[in-house]
This record gives C-alpha cells, structure tokens and sequence, in this order.
C-alpha cells in the first residue's frame, strides 16, 4: 500500500482500517508516522544548522578580512561547526526511498514455464481460424500453452520471488485491472480483427476503403482524452469503469446491424462514440492498475499488467475468429457474408459486459487520489496511491 503523506498525516485511523481490509499490517502505518515524524524532527534541525552555517561562513569572511590567518584557530573553529550541516544533511534521506541491497533472484524455471505458456497461448489464439498453421497444431500450441500456464501457477505458488507475482491480484484494484481487464479485452479485442475482415468480405471493400471507416474508432479516442480528467473526477473509477464496460460493449454489440445496404453515416457514428467510450475504458484500467501499489512492487506488476493486456489481445482475436469460423459451418455455407459476424458481435459484447461486475467490486473510493475525486466519508476500504 502506498500513501500520500499528507493525507497519512490527515487520515491516519482510516489508513490503519484499510490496511487491516486487505489484510495488510496495520502497524507498518504507525511506522511510517514515526518515520515522518523523525524526518520532519531532522528537517527542522538542519534548517536551523543551515543557518547557523550560513553565519558561520559570512563571520570567516569576515575574519579573513579582518586580519585572521585563514588556517588559523578562530577560522578554523568557524569552518568545524560550519560542516556540522553537511554531516546531518544524508540523515534527511531517512524514511524515503529504500534500496535493495541485494536484487531479487532471477526465476529461471518461472521463465521458461511463462514464456512456453504465454507463447502457445498467444501464437495459438492469434492464428486460430486463420489458415495459417493446421489445425491440429494451432490447437497443440493452445493445449501446451494453456498447460505449462498452469504449470506456472503452480510454481509461483511455491516460489518467493516469482517472475510473475500472482499474489499481487490480492490488492482489489489490480485485480479488477488485470482480471476485469482480461475480460473486458478478451471481448472488445476481438474488434480490430472482426471489423475490417467484414467490410472486406462482406461489404466487398478494398483494404484501404476499410482502413478509412476503421480509422473513426481513432478520431472518437482522440476525443475523450480531453475530457478523461473530469469524468473521473466526477464519477470515480468505480462508477466510471463499471457503467462504460456496459456502454462501449453495447457499442460494439451494435456492430450486428452493418449490413450491406446500412448507411455509411450510421456505420461512423457507431465506430466514432463506441472509439469514445473504448479509449475511457482502456485509460482509465491502464491508471487504476497501479493506484494502490508501491514503489518496490511496481515492476513485478507493470510485468503482470503487460502480460495479461497481450494475453487478452490473442484471445479476442480467437474468439473472434472462431465464432465465425463456427456460424458460417453451422449455415453450411462457404462464401463468408456480412450476417456471419453478427453472433460473433452478439457474443463479444456480451463477454467484455460482464467485466463490470469485477469492475463494481473495487472499493466506492478506488484511485481517488488519482482521480483527485473527494473520498466518500466513513469507513472505506481505502485504496491510496502517493502521487508522484
């Protein structure tokens, strides 16, 4: 758990009961007073001896001017109590950033075992319903992936230090970030695969005609980056990520009604808004994923964060492909049309929508020093983030 001073110093017994909601030390809050407190002590009295120093080496100018020998006795007393300052000045660094003296062992069998997973996984969603490999191996690399995944979860169970520390998913709001995240990815991502393979094979488009209506999903990002600030500040994280996972999936659910003969105006309108929403989601999971870590736990998370967002990418495009590699066996057709995506859409949106309830599982007051959205009062599950 990571705090603001300030508002350890403001808000210490509701620090103290968050600590104790995720089943953290309450007693590493008292230590962190005491250590403010001793640096704030340390503070004053280097501020005092910064002056006093700064007397000290006007009156050896003044002595030297005066006549004094400047390695004699009366100098030589004024630059000894001159660097008392600078031999307290290191102990001021007491209760900030503590180094390891020794860095955390290197998990090789972690390694192989998550990068075996993570490649079979990901090579294997991403060419599944693609042609590219056949099918027998395409579902081999799933089934290793998918094995030495769990054999690596069994693993860092076991291990102190893993490659992937999974027992960070214990802190609420990383959890909803990575788990809700995968989620969410897993059925939004899908997009950019099923979109312009259906303007090409079913509305007959070029790549590049594609590429023009696709890009609409760009201009509507675009737009909600300015207004990202307000609306969490607003609405919080909560609030804000449970209420637009429901929105942008319902945009991309509304994908089932491009039809060869709909309106091009209908079709942009529903890419720009659903680009819109999207860009809040992926923004504000990228922001919540780290409001309530420390700074010596913030590489092994940014790891885990970055390992789940391309987790979920490949898994998209599999659901995505084998959806409609379904629908159109199930027709008994061979010639993919424009309706052969609509259950694919149905069924991502209805995926990515039910990431709003680990979404709403978060702490009322997830991030708000973050978003700078006033905490609601009483008791909470705090879940505070030192601003850097």
């Amino acid at each position: 758990m990571s705090v603001g001073v300030q508002r350890l110093r403001d808000e210490p017994e509701r620090i103290r009961q968050g600590a104790i909601d995720k089943r953290e030390d309450p007693a590493l809050v008292d230590q962190a007073i005491e250590v403010d407190a001793r640096r704030r002590r340390l503070q004053s009295e280097s501020d005092g001896l910064k002056a006093e120093r700064n007397v000290a080496s006007k009156q050896i100018g003044e002595a030297i001017r005066g006549g004094a020998k400047p390695d004699g006795p009366e100098v030589a007393a004024l630059r000894a109590w001159s660097g008392l300052y600078r031999e307290l000045r290191p102990l001021l660094h007491t209760g900030d950033v503590v180094r390891a003296e020794h860095p955390d062992p290197f998990d090789a069998k972690g390694a192989l075992l998550a990068g075996t997973g993570i490649a079979g996984l990901v090579f294997g969603g991403s060419v599944l319903g693609l042609n590219f490999l056949p099918l027998p191996m395409t579902i081999a690399l799933i089934v290793i992936g998918a094995l030495t995944t769990f054999a690596y979860v069994l693993h860092a169970r076991r291990t102190p230090v893993p490659i992937l520390d999974l027992k960070l998913l214990r802190l609420p709001t990383l959890r909803a970030a990575v788990v809700g995240g995968f989620i969410y990815r897993g059925g939004v991502g899908a997009m950019p695969f099923l979109l312009p393979l259906m303007l090409q094979l079913g509305f007959n488009m070029t790549a590049f005609q594609a590429g023009m209506i696709t890009v609409a999903n760009v201009f509507g990002a675009l737009g909600m980056k300015m207004i990202i600030p307000r609306v969490l500040r607003h609405f919080g994280f909560r609030v804000a990520l449970s209420a637009n996972a429901l929105i942008s999936s319902a945009m991309v659910g509304l994908c089932a009604t491009f039809v060869p003969g709909v309106p091009l105006a209908w079709i942009l309108g529903v890419l720009l808004i659903g680009g819109f929403f999207r860009s809040l989601e992926y923004t504000s999971l990228n922001t919540i994923a780290y409001a309530d870590m420390d700074r010596a736990q913030m590489s092994r998370a940014t790891s885990l964060v970055a390992v789940s967002q391309q987790l979920s990418i490949s898994v998209g495009v599999a659901i995505g492909a084998a959806l409609v590699e379904l629908t159109l066996r199930f027709r008994g057709q061979d010639v993919i049309t424009a309706a052969d995506f609509q259950p694919a859409w149905i069924v991502v949106s209805l995926i990515s929508a039910t990431s709003a309830l680990l979404f709403w599982s978060m702490p009322a007051d997830a991030g708000s020093e973050v978003s700078r959205r006033p905490a609601a009062s009483g008791p909470t599950e705090a879940t505070d983030q030192k601003q850097g």
